[in-house]
């Protein structure tokens, strides 16, 4: 008589966090409209009720898409602001990060959807951290007060989010290219802070690594 092999259920946590993960990429490719039950269950090769099981209904997916991507968009700011304080991180390399955030990591999709949502709370977590890396950029500046943070988030969040809404219309009739888009960013950024070309020293920290070689960065998902 053959032997039966019973099947394993998968695990709630496991389940859930594949259904995020699809409905992200929906979020991404084809916006929030896409982000629904009968999408993700497709997407997995599950049933439609199998996923309301887990989430209980769409609201219920997209609160935990929505908090999912905003602690992931928090720890990449976080960070940021952390490698400034320790003097490990270049004006590119932070547009560099944001860029990467608010474009393929999904951020400008999701800062639009939750706006548009009427749920400005929801990101309460990301502006904290916003305010934290402003807090460290500003603060890096010698001999001065610090700039006002709305030319530094001015400088730096806006043209990403900008870009990323527009980058591939850009691209294909003004023919700028994303790297060019970065740099120009990069450049405001370091004019700001005056740093850029002054050879600026932090009273610990050394010569400034601004006019060094840029290091090949880590792509960031958000």
């Amino acid at each position: 008589m053959p032997i039966r092999i019973r099947k394993t259920r998968r695990a709630a946590a496991e389940v859930r966090a594949d259904a995020i993960v699809a409905a992200r990429a929906l979020l991404i490719a084809e916006g929030p409209q896409a982000v629904t039950l009968q999408a993700v269950a497709k997407a997995l090769g599950m049933t439609h009720g199998n996923i309301t099981h887990h989430f209980g209904s769409a609201g219920g997916l997209h609160s935990a898409l929505i908090g999912d991507m905003t602690r992931e968009l928090t720890g990449i700011v976080e960070h940021l602001a952390a490698e400034l304080r320790d003097h490990r991180a270049t004006t590119r390399e932070i547009v560099d990060t944001v860029f990467d955030a608010f474009g393929g990591g999904g951020a400008t999709r999701l800062i639009a959807w939750v706006m548009l949502s009427g749920k400005p709370a929801d990101l309460a977590p990301f502006h904290a951290a916003v305010g934290e890396l402003v807090e460290a950029l500003t603060g890096e500046v010698p001999g001065r007060r610090k700039i006002d943070s709305a030319r530094v988030t001015l400088a730096v969040m806006l043209p990403a989010l900008g870009h990323a809404l527009v980058s591939d219309h850009l691209e294909a009739e003004l023919g700028i290219d994303d790297d060019a888009v970065r740099a120009q960013v990069a450049t405001t950024l370091g004019a700001l802070l005056r740093l850029d070309r002054m050879g600026a020293r932090h009273p610990q920290a050394g010569p400034a690594r601004l006019s060094e070689p840029r290091r090949p960065h880590r792509r960031v998902e958000a």
